[in-house]
């Protein structure tokens, strides 16, 4: 069964997320097997809403994966 679900994201660390040439966002798609789409204007909120469309343990996946992502940013390499 494939289902949507919305995950947010710090704004600040969208280009992190991203990653350069857009491989960071592509590995995790990879790895999870979950498509991700980040909204392109976060419209002045300090958080992003991104798209993840997969089966649910796809976006489990790309939830916890984001989730360390983000972790590693806040508290540095």
């Amino acid at each position: 069964t494939v289902i949507t679900e919305e995950f947010k994201v710090p704004d600040k660390m969208v280009g992190f997320i991203i990653g350069r040439g857009g491989e960071q966002i592509s590995r995790i798609q990879a790895e999870s097997g979950c498509k991700i789409q980040i909204a392109s204007e976060s419209s002045g909120i300090p958080e992003r809403p991104c798209v993840l469309t997969g089966t649910p343990e796809s976006i489990e996946q790309a939830k916890r994966l984001l989730g360390q992502i983000v972790d590693r940013c806040r508290n540095g390499p």
